[in-house]
């Protein structure tokens, strides 16, 4: 997507004002360890969802969700309301890279460098082993790869076993 340089300080502007840099907790419990795992995550959240379009066609990712906040008196009517949600790395690596340097709010570029150590240690070394595991998990639940895997699994353990024998 070609952009113009319009388009590029109406997508920071709008992350000053709507974006979050954020995390989810992976998980949701602490772990065997005792520690609990955040994963960062990117979000803006609107009730039209055209500018949210514009923000995934933009940094080619992410995913948009509709949301109905109901449980908020001050949202006239439970308007529902769009989430645009980004916690894929591919993604959060071109937020990160787009917002290095624009963001000009002080408390949005605290956020934001809080948000990139998060980043650094989840996806950095010290995260890779998780995020393995988390990736594992995935496809794990595909019924196709789960199949393969048990089955290459079974193919080598009667492998070992013929290779003991006498």
């Amino acid at each position: 997507m070609s952009t113009s340089d319009f388009d590029k300080g109406w997508v920071i502007g709008f992350i000053e004002g709507e974006g979050s840099f954020t995390f989810d907790k992976q998980g949701g419990h602490p772990k065997k360890n005792g520690k609990i795992t955040y994963v960062p995550r990117f979000c803006v959240n609107q009730i039209n969802k055209e500018p949210l379009e514009f923000l995934k066609q933009f940094f080619g990712g992410g995913h948009i969700y509709p949301r109905a906040y109901t449980e908020k008196d001050y949202w006239a009517n439970n308007s529902p309301r769009w989430d645009y949600v980004v916690n894929d790395i591919e993604t959060l690596k071109k937020v990160r890279d787009f917002c290095e340097g624009k963001l000009k709010h002080p408390f949005k570029i605290r956020d934001f460098e809080e948000w990139k150590l998060l980043f650094k240690n989840f996806y950095g070394k010290e995260g890779q082993r998780e995020l393995a595991r988390a990736q594992s998990i995935e496809r794990w639940k595909n019924p196709i790869i789960r199949a393969n895997i048990i089955s290459s699994q079974k193919a080598g353990w009667v492998k070992r076993k013929n290779d003991r024998t006498p």
